[in-house]
């Protein structure tokens, strides 16, 4: 990662500055925002010598994150914690190897990860998972992984630790890939039919009405109608009559859907 001239400051080695304004690059694109937008964590000072942000010890423990999402009800939950967990794993294992002049804490690399995690938590937790806005966030930091794992060259260069920052990205495209995606692909696919079904229902309710309108207004005056035959009994029927066709034709069109 390249050292430091002073291990306990934050100034960052020339190497560090070449991975924070690749991750910069990278993030802008990916996200379509401008540099003035870059989330805090990412954000450097003014002379972009230094981070702004520096997480601490306790960021690096996925418990801390658990604890603030235990009021969070989504169904995209649980593989949000999932990535936060895959991404402390990494970041303690990383400290437990902390040697002075090598400053894990706020690298390049710890605070990518950061930024990953606190959207997890803040954004994926509670997400509403049947927009299509969303699904497209989602994608795009798919493409963000994507971009970081293969358009870096050799500037994250892996050491000899059997866990690395790129199998850990490689582990959280996984799970946005294989587990979210298609879970906001199939609420939007069920919310997508409940709502032709709805029309559906609605165009039929009108349809009914203004035919039993009809009939009534044809047949009322008519010698053989019966004498049942008022406004408010063949409302009442009407009502009972839509119950029972919007019952077995939701049975069926759902039958037919799933």
């Amino acid at each position: 990662m390249g050292l430091r001239l002073n291990p306990w400051g934050n100034v960052y080695s020339s190497l560090e500055l070449e991975q924070i304004t690749f991750v910069h690059r990278v993030y802008l694109e990916a996200m379509n925002i401008e540099a003035k937008d870059l989330p805090n964590v990412l954000q450097m000072n003014a002379t972009f010598t230094e981070p702004v942000y520096s997480p601490k010890k306790p960021d690096f423990d996925e418990h801390t994150f658990m604890r603030q999402m235990q009021g969070v009800v989504g169904l995209l939950r649980q593989p949000a914690e999932e990535i936060i967990s895959c991404i402390c794993g990494y970041q303690k294992e990383r400290l437990d190897r902390f040697q002075i002049g090598t400053a894990f804490m706020n690298d390049p690399r710890t605070l990518l990860l950061e930024e990953f995690k606190i959207w997890a938590m803040n954004r994926l937790a509670a997400a509403a998972c049947t927009t299509e806005a969303f699904e497209k966030e989602v994608e795009k930091r798919k493409n963000y992984i994507t971009q970081l794992q293969y358009g870096g060259g050799n500037l994250f260069k892996p050491g000899n630790a059997e866990r690395t920052l790129m199998t850990t990205l490689k582990d959280v495209r996984e799970i946005l890939e294989l587990r979210i995606l298609p879970m906001i692909a199939c609420e939007r696919a069920q919310a997508s039919a409940k709502e032709h079904l709805t029309i559906v229902e609605a165009r039929g309710t009108d349809a009914l009405i203004h035919g039993i309108q009809f009939l009534f207004n044809v047949f009322r005056n008519t010698q053989n109608a019966p004498a049942d035959c008022t406004i408010t009994n063949l409302q009442s029927q009407q009502h009972t009559a839509m119950k029972v066709f919007f019952f077995f034709f939701s049975f069926f069109f759902w039958k037919i859907l799933f």
